[in-house]
């Protein structure tokens, strides 16, 4: 959890330093072996805490991270014979899995094999299909220093490749009577510079409540509040995540616990524009209008009902529906058929998939077919819809401000289709802090750095791209995942976790090429207390990082400008409930006189300090414009009104509100000032 006096983005760089020790090591040491070993799995044995002192590992924390890594230790004894034995084998290994170069150079890649092979024959194959083949003798190579730990009959060198243009590579080599692969991504230095200052709005879908709604924002609304804000001078839309989550018996609905990062959620379909393009209606109007009524009149969204009556609609659509698009996007989306026939096997067998006998994938099951189509179609008719959407966005001048979460469900499709990948028995969450005495354990499972290097990251491209096909912004939820992540072992309270270490420059790369040609920018979510390194990687990448208009420090020009996050309390709430230090704080760098000066008035000068700001990107959340003082979401707690509170206030009242519209114009007003180097 973040709250607004503790928001440091840009404070100094906390020393993340491993475990080591100056002067004279006992190798015959265990806690040396053990750390050793810990290391070679990129275990981080010792962290600076949110009090910045130095959390050091136990030898029980760090067996316990090793065990659920299938390394079979069970005592610090054994850790110097099997960090050998690791060595070793990764000695005999051949070349590294991955490996990145800038556009037009050479890439470099770290061999490592038995001073006996004398051949080593390859392929290099791009994403196009055109292959050029070689061989070389690895004694032609310059040897590296050998390495201490006895593996004196290997030998390591870097194999230089011929000049690659930008995009994936693959190399499959041939040596021993062995055959590897290794992916070289060729990426630009950096991705797009935004050189303006645009802003938008934000708001959850599901939270906007309309006339022709079921109780839940749809991707009409999405196009009607899109519309309003270029009206207004604004240029995209930001929304929390649109993937599915389980709506049904399996219940979750978070949008940062996701089935998957691979498919959209058709809760936000709307279901009355498909009866009237497919110009059939399995209800009649007078059965939907009856079932809407609770539904419109909850104040929370009522997730179970609402997809319960979608479904009555939509799995009759998908049953009688043929069109050659449809069957098109199939065939170019073969993958859509796995996952909706996982979604049908689990609801047809209502129990996680790690209790399931048969895959069902490999098993053809004829009672599942309405329902797998139903997942399919749903899925064409989110993907259609979006794609319409953005080119229109696109057209205009606007655009879809778009999250990727850190993590999806552990039940869901992605770690049940990516389970080599996935830790299935550790948790993902932080250390404890000041605000989380106990730490918070996210619930969900960890990717293993080896395994995704081994699979060539397919899994984080394929995320990556289906978000930017319609993201003019995407933003990363917590960025500095992609340096470390905090493991918690099974059964273990939060504070015996520790931390993994993950290659950020590979990730980055990656995110260079795809967001490249989209074309998209890319935001990352680097609040709190984060080492100024990852700062200066996010800058070096072109990567915007989040800037909170009420901190006292200035915006820097690298950032997004934000009055709150979705785990922030509402500013209404903010200030009405902010100490007098706070306030104090707040007001000098605002110029408010008055330290009882009511929230809106405040929220008024906030508004125009992000609008002059140097922040290419600002963007304002709907509820603040109206006073909401509940919160979106509230970080450890487990309650029904997380992710499921409405606006307080209908669409169609927010866009006919004057006083709205004299914000927004104000604040378009001072952020086109700006842009025009006046004032």
């Amino acid at each position: 959890m973040v709250t607004y006096g503790t928001l440091v983005p840009h404070s100094r760089a906390v020393a993340q330093r491993d475990w080591g020790s100056k002067g004279r090591v006992d190798l015959a040491s265990e806690t040396f072996w053990l750390h050793r070993l810990a290391h070679h799995q990129h275990i981080l044995t010792q962290y600076r805490n949110a009090e910045g002192r130095l959390a050091k590992a136990s030898p029980d924390q760090i067996l316990a991270l090793l065990q659920v890594m299938d390394i079979p230790i069970h005592h610090p004894e054994e850790a110097q014979s099997i960090f050998c034995s690791l060595k070793a084998r990764k000695a005999e290994a051949g070349p590294a899995p991955v490996t990145i170069a800038d556009a037009d150079q050479v890439a470099s890649i770290l061999w490592s094999l038995p001073k006996e092979c004398a051949t080593v024959e390859f392929v290099i194959t791009d994403e196009w299909g055109q292959s050029s083949a070689g061989r070389f003798a690895p004694d032609s190579f310059p040897m590296h220093a050998p390495s201490p730990t006895g593996t004196s009959g290997i030998r390591q060198f870097s194999w230089k490749s011929p000049r690659l243009t930008i995009g994936y590579h693959t190399v499959q080599w041939q040596f021993l009577g062995r055959t590897e692969e290794t992916l070289i991504i060729v990426a630009p230095a950096r991705t797009p510079l935004l050189d303006t200052r645009e802003w938008g709005l934000f708001f959850p879908l599901y939270a906007l409540s309309s006339e022709g709604n079921w109780g839940a924002g749809n991707l009409t609304d999405l196009e009607h509040v899109a519309t309003w804000t270029r009206q207004r001078g604004g240029q995209f839309i930001g929304t929390l995540p649109l993937l599915p989550t389980f709506l049904d018996e399996h219940y979750d609905p978070s949008p940062y616990r996701p089935v998957s990062q691979r498919y959209w959620n058709e809760f936000y379909l709307d279901v009355e524009r498909l009866i009237r393009e497919e110009g059939y209606a399995p209800l009649t109007a007078t059965e939907i209008q009856s079932a809407l009524g609770e539904l419109r009149q909850s104040r929370y969204v009522d997730y179970r009902h609402g997809m319960a009556l979608r479904r009555r609609i939509l799995e009759p659509l998908a049953t009688r529906h043929r069109s050659h698009g449809f069957d098109d996007w199939l065939a170019s989306h073969p993958d859509v058929h796995h996952y909706a026939r996982f979604r049908a096997a689990m609801e047809e067998r209502r129990t996680p998939w790690r209790t399931w006998a048969r895959d069902p994938i490999a098993t053809e099951d004829p009672g599942y077919s309405d329902k797998i189509r139903y997942h399919a179609f749903v899925q064409w008719q989110m993907d259609r819809t979006l794609k319409m959407f953005a080119d229109r966005e696109r057209d205009q001048g606007g655009g879809l401000y778009l999250d990727l979460p850190i993590g999806v469900h552990p039940d869901g499709y992605d770690a049940w289709r990516e389970r080599d990948l996935f830790v299935p028995t550790v948790s993902v969450g932080a250390p404890p802090d000041a605000f989380f005495s106990q730490g918070q354990n996210w619930g969900f499972s960890p990717i293993h750095p080896d395994r995704l290097r081994s699979s060539g990251y397919r899994y984080f491209i394929k995320s990556l791209r289906h978000h930017l096909r319609y993201a003019k912004i995407l933003r990363l939820d917590h960025v500095m995942g992609f340096y470390r992540r905090f493991w918690i072992p099974p059964s273990s309270p939060v504070h015996d976790g520790l931390y993994v270490r993950y290659p950020a420059e590979e990730f980055y790369a990656i995110i260079d090429l795809e967001a490249s040609r989209s074309e998209s920018l890319i935001v990352g979510e680097n609040l709190g207390l984060v080492p100024r390194s990852i700062d200066v990687a996010l800058n070096r990448h072109h990567y915007l990082g989040t800037w909170i208009a009420s901190s006292t420090a200035p915006a820097p020009d690298d950032t997004l400008s934000l009055v709150g996050t979705h785990d922030m309390p509402p500013w209404a709430k903010f200030w009405n409930e902010a100490s007098g230090e706070q306030r104090q704080r707040l007001s000098d760098a605002l110029g408010v006189d008055d330290l009882n000066t009511p929230s809106s008035q405040v929220l008024a000068a906030l508004l125009i300090r992000m609008a002059e700001s140097q922040s290419p990107l600002a963007m304002i959340n709907v509820e603040d414009l109206f006073g909401e003082t509940l919160p979106i979401n509230v970080p450890g707690l487990q309650n029904d009104s997380n992710w499921s509170r409405k606006m307080g206030r209908d669409w169609e009242d927010i866009e006919g509100d004057p006083e709205i519209h004299h914000i927004l114009e104000d604040f378009n007003r001072h952020r086109k000032k700006k842009l025009g180097g006046s004032g």
